[in-house]
């Protein structure tokens, strides 16, 4: 619990006083406390050093290096960025599936951002999309340009969309069958479409994100074997190991595989 008078910031302060910073090869945060999740008591008389904007060492304050930068924090105690697990960074309502037929993937990538720029500051400095209520790629979109700098907001991985049967949970089964809509999962039936389905993420995930490792939520789908085939016959492009999250009925536990190629 947080005591009174103690402002808890998180890690992610490296990432805000970077404009601070911006042109510092080195800085030091200096707090009143430090918790690195290791020890078992917060460490007094510390100093974070900040090289190129990525956290390098934590040393004592009378050891320093020589022309560092150093940013006092008052009243404050630093901790390492939490990890949120499992996020839908592009649901804004709770009848999320007609809010997904309502608003647009432009719409949804704004508010998106605000979502994700709000979890930073509340301490989240990755997240992980477990699929999403979005025709197109918004989060791919958001993590391209926070990893760009254009926007600050925490690392993003995870899933583009989840993978449902015909009148599965990313269906959408409250129409009449005359009306044609593009549900916010992506509907594969059988082996096949199964495979198309996951060379289509693939496909797009990776545009303009080197390092993006995509994940694939898959509802009431559970047959690995499918998948790896899906890769195996795969052109040599879009071969590379994917990170599988399957989400299972009535529990709605989730199973987490890698499968390679």
């Amino acid at each position: 619990m947080v005591r009174s008078g103690l402002l808890m910031v998180v890690l992610i302060f490296f990432t805000w006083t970077k404009s601070l910073a911006e042109d510092v090869a080195s800085y030091a945060l200096v707090a009143d406390q430090i918790i690195d999740g290791r020890s078992d008591k917060p460490l007094k008389q510390k100093a974070i050093i900040v090289h190129q904007n990525k956290i390098t060492d934590i040393v004592s304050v009378d050891r320093l290096p020589k022309n560092t930068e150093i940013i006092k924090l008052q009243n404050a105690t630093l901790m390492p960025g939490m990890i949120n697990a499992h996020e839908h960074p592009l649901l804004y309502k709770h009848d999320y599936q007609n809010a997904h037929l309502q608003g647009s993937s432009a719409y949804k990538a704004l508010l998106g951002l605000a979502n994700l720029q709000r979890l930073l500051k509340a301490g989240w400095t990755s997240i992980r999309v477990m699929g999403d209520g979005d025709v197109y790629y918004a989060n791919q979109d958001l993590r391209r340009v926070i990893d760009e700098g254009v926007f600050i907001g925490p690392r993003l991985t995870g899933a583009a969309h989840y993978i449902s049967i015909t009148g599965g949970g990313g269906d959408i089964n409250f129409l009449s069958p005359e009306q044609t809509i593009v549900a916010d999962g992506l509907i594969a039936d059988g082996p096949e479409e199964i495979r198309k389905a996951i060379r289509k993420e693939i496909k797009y995930v990776q545009i303009g994100l080197k390092s993006w490792s995509p994940a694939l939520l898959c509802r009431w789908v559970t047959i690995p074997i499918t998948l790896h085939s899906a890769l195996r016959k795969s052109p040599p492009q879009l071969r590379r190991p994917i990170d599988i999250i399957f989400q299972l009925p009535p529990t709605r536990t989730q199973q987490r595989v890698l499968i390679k190629p």
